[in-house]
């Protein structure tokens, strides 16, 4: 996708017509289906507000995706922001999908992440690779839904990284902010260093579920950001590596967010990434990461085949200094990875 905005969004809406179709369609039909129309407008209303004062440039997108894919606009915004809407109007919910990271600081590659994408059971999630080359900001390859600019894993030209997990929900909000899914790939865009992302991220308000968000560039620099409504903790290596799944473990977190129904399941998948790290001793390699990703182990394995009916649809490896992203088009434990450089 190259060029504005809106050039980007109508050539996704073209080449993936059909696949943005059958997800909006799903998106109605399932995850905003138990909500009144009458509690959804005010919702959206108020995130679309948001992103015109603050960050245009993605409705911008957004129309040009309706364009080629002859959706409306709001067709195309709720499935953009079904998730944020859900989560934003019951707040005790689980969002639709899971997902866990693990980063090493040290291995001989420099800073390395490892990201599994935990959906639901449906066998076709309509994910793209998305190869974005934009007329502002940074060149970029990620993957994530069709549809809109988000998506779960990006590394730019720069060798910045970014992997990111659902997160439990701050409740009390009215749809004011930027729905969360979206940060990962306007960092990718406009970021160049850990420091820069943060701080690009530090003051917008988002809306909807909460995240992690796990950073590394080809500097060396590596966090985790625990994010929500209106605060961001930043999260440091211990023992050169950081991991996440769906809950948060800082006390300024966890005080103001509710549980998620699968609040076991996550804890269990970081419990698994901590066993793992325990006995590989010192280790910390790119193979340690695609084994870790890879794993089925107890108390809950990574790699996830219907667990709390979550399954790990995709995977990858981010390695900021060779801007490698390696791509697992299935679950890392029987897919073999492809290599796609920025």
């Amino acid at each position: 996708m190259r060029g504005g905005p809106r050039e980007r969004g109508r050539h996704q809406g073209i080449r993936l017509r059909e696949s943005i179709r059958a997800l909006s369609a799903r998106y109605e039909r399932r995850v905003l289906a138990g909500c009144r129309d009458a509690d959804v407008r005010p919702v959206l209303g108020n995130m679309l507000r948001f992103l015109e004062g603050r960050f245009p440039e993605v409705l911008e997108e957004l129309r040009g995706v309706a364009e080629g894919c002859e959706l409306s606009f709001d067709e195309v915004a709720r499935l953009n922001f079904g998730s944020a809407i859900v989560t934003t109007l019951r707040s005790r919910d689980t969002a639709p999908a899971s997902c866990s990271c693990l980063a090493f600081r040290d291995t001989a590659d420099g800073p390395v992440i490892g990201k599994n994408a935990d959906l639901g059971a449906d066998p076709d999630p309509h994910y793209a690779l998305k190869i974005v080359l934009p007329e502002d900001g940074h060149p970029y390859v990620g993957f994530g839904e069709v549809g809109g600019p988000w998506v779960e894993a990006a590394i730019n030209a720069e060798g910045l990284a970014v992997g990111q997990a659902s997160a439990p929900t701050q409740p009390g909000q009215d749809g004011n902010g930027m729905p969360i899914m979206h940060s990962a790939h306007l960092v990718a865009q406009h970021a160049t260093f850990v420091d820069e992302a943060v701080g690009y991220l530090e003051n917008v308000v988002h809306a909807g579920k909460g995240s992690n968000l796990m950073l590394a560039d080809a500097g060396g620099g590596l966090v985790a950001l625990e994010r929500g409504n209106d605060r961001q903790i930043v999260r440091t290596p211990e023992d050169g590596a950081l991991c996440f799944a769906n809950h948060f473990v800082t006390p300024e977190m966890r005080a103001v967010v509710v549980d998620r129904s699968d609040r076991g399941n996550s804890e269990g998948r970081v419990r698994r990434y901590g066993a793992l790290l325990e006995a590989a001793g010192g280790e910390r390699t790119v193979g340690l990461i695609e084994r870790a990703i890879s794993d089925h182990g107890a108390p809950v394995g990574p790699c996830q085949h219907g667990a709390a009916g979550l399954y790990t649809r995709y995977a990858c490896v981010l390695v900021p200094r060779r801007r490698e992203m390696r791509l697992y088009r299935g679950p890392p434990c029987s897919t073999r990875a492809e290599s796609y450089f920025v």
